[in-house]
């Protein structure tokens, strides 16, 4: 992206000076700008340490867990409604644990919840969690991921276009409205 954007300002220079400019743009620059949130964060009580903190994994509100279909689904019920809907959701036992955000907790808290992912498929949460505003969402795998979505403009049951078509069209670029255009 970085050299993209480099290509975009050269072009608009060009027209503007007719001399354009030489891009200079590294892999590392685009994986540093990705990770600024991440280095911002680094040895603060969100991002402690490697490993530690509630954004890798450790915390039971904000990770994967595996379904009895070896499937995952991922939780991100970091806020108190959210969570809330996260242990109610799925007939965790009553009271709502009040002590989430104790990284001491969080080992127990995970195996209750985990255990109780473990008891059903992955496509089962999801059709349970669909609207609960639990933040509990499908890990979907590549090929998943490339399926047509149903909804406006999209083509329900037609074959995933290649990967190399699943980019931003821009308005005066023709492109069939389904992958493959329709007979």
């Amino acid at each position: 992206m970085l050299a993209a954007s480099g290509i975009c300002v050269a072009l608009v220079e060009q027209g503007r000076s007719g001399r354009g400019q030489r891009i200079n743009a590294a892999m590392t620059d685009g994986v540093l700008s990705m990770m600024e949130m991440w280095l911002n964060a680094w040895r603060t009580p969100l991002l402690p340490g490697r490993g530690l903190g509630f954004t890798t994994g450790a915390a039971p509100f904000y990770r994967c867990y595996r379904c009895a279909d070896g499937q995952y689904v991922a939780v991100g019920a970091v806020e108190d409604g959210f969570f809330r809907a996260l242990w109610d959701g799925p007939g965790l036992p009553p009271p709502c644990p009040d002590n989430r955000f104790d990284p001491v907790a969080w080992p127990d808290l995970a195996q209750v919840i985990g255990d109780r992912f473990a008891t059903a498929s992955r496509d089962e949460w999801s059709a349970r969690f669909a609207g609960a505003g639990a933040c509990v969402t499908p890990v979907l795998a590549p090929d998943e991921v490339l399926r047509p979505a149903a909804g406006p403009g999209r083509c329900p049951g037609s074959p995933a276009p290649p990967a190399s078509v699943a980019v931003t069209a821009a308005s005066r670029t023709p492109r069939p409205r389904c992958w493959p255009r329709p007979a």
